[in-house]
């Protein structure tokens, strides 16, 4: 873990700004429906929303670049941070309709899979060591800079890869992926989000607790 920022100064009114790291696993709707809400107190707060992936999450947060982070996942930094659990994520293994992995015998193993690219999203992380979440062994690896790239590049049937439930249900129904038993593990991800200790922002704690509340992951 890289040195990290000083703290924001200890505040106790309404900010002027409040800016927020979203991972890219996350969709952005429910926060938009907080930022709505939000403004009908009136309060003028400037919002910035920037996307992050990975320990990017954490990165943004220890760097001084936001000041609450959604979706955080991995080890969390120990003493400086308070956290709250969002939800878990689940993940499946899904190709393009039509993928020669299609006709594979289910459940489909690794062998079968490294003949094929896969495909991860890329540590968005400046300074904290880059992470791999999901990582297959295949005779190509394709990273790409956030989930919505992700699922068209296998909706394309470039690659093959696990992919977030949650995201991926138009796809499903309409048979653009197929989701493949498979006998690689990818177990579900934990997601926090988190501030610094000691930052009593009034506009940050009102968005922990609405996000706290918030249905990330409805796949309804």
């Amino acid at each position: 873990m890289s040195a990290l920022a000083r703290p924001p100064p200890e505040m106790t009114g309404w900010e002027t700004q409040l800016r927020i790291a979203m991972d890219a696993i996350l969709p952005l709707a429910p926060l938009l429906q907080q930022i709505k809400a939000f403004n009908q107190l009136d309060k003028r707060v400037a919002i910035t929303i920037s996307e992050e992936v990975l320990d990017g999450t954490w990165d943004a947060l220890i760097a001084g670049r936001c000041d609450l982070t959604l979706g955080a996942s991995g080890d969390i930094p120990k003493g400086i941070f308070e956290h709250k659990l969002i939800d878990d994520v689940e993940f499946v293994f899904a190709v393009a309709r039509g993928h020669p992995l299609c006709l594979h015998k289910e459940p489909v193993d690794a062998a079968a899979i490294s003949a094929f690219p896969t495909i991860v999203m890329a540590d968005s992380s400046l300074s904290v060591p880059a992470r791999s979440s999901g990582l297959l062994e295949s005779r190509q690896i394709i990273r790409v800079a956030n989930a919505a790239a992700k699922i068209h590049a296998q909706v394309m049937g470039v690659c093959v890869g696990f992919l977030p439930t949650h995201l991926i249900q138009h796809e499903i129904q309409q048979g653009d992926l197929v989701v493949l038993n498979c006998t690689v593990p990818r177990p579900n991800i934990p997601l926090y989000l988190a501030w610094y200790k000691g930052n009593q922002g009034k506009a940050l704690h009102w968005f922990i607790e609405s996000c706290s509340s918030s249905s990330w992951l409805n796949l309804h």
